[in-house]
């Protein structure tokens, strides 16, 4: 499975019975972003889950966008993760040291 960004257009939702001559001039529809692995896709569509199980093989978190409203899709990269006092964190300095200022508040 791949880890994606999507970009995407959604429609918008009106504010109830308005007057036509009230109605901004501006009106667009709206430009999202989602992150997730591609559960699934075909020319209709692309399928996306924030959340991945195992044992048995699961998802939530599911979105299903129509690919005529798909602007990009950029793959994103894993980190790769160093293990700390039983803690992930990326081997950067500057997040380790936010691990370091976390594990003192937390008093580890």
């Amino acid at each position: 499975m791949r880890l994606v960004l999507v970009e995407w257009l959604d429609s918008r939702r009106g504010e109830g019975w308005t007057r036509l001559e009230d109605l901004p001039a501006d009106l667009q529809a709206v430009r999202c972003k989602s992150a997730g692995w591609i559960i699934a896709e075909d020319d209709s569509s692309v399928t996306l889950a924030g959340h991945l199980g195992d044992n048995p093989e699961q998802c939530c978190g599911d979105i299903t966008i129509p690919s005529r409203a798909i602007l990009s899709i950029r793959l994103l990269s894993l980190c790769r993760k160093q293990r700390t006092k039983g803690r992930f964190n990326t081997a950067s300095r500057k997040n380790r040291e936010t691990v370091r200022r976390t594990d003192s508040a937390l008093g580890d």
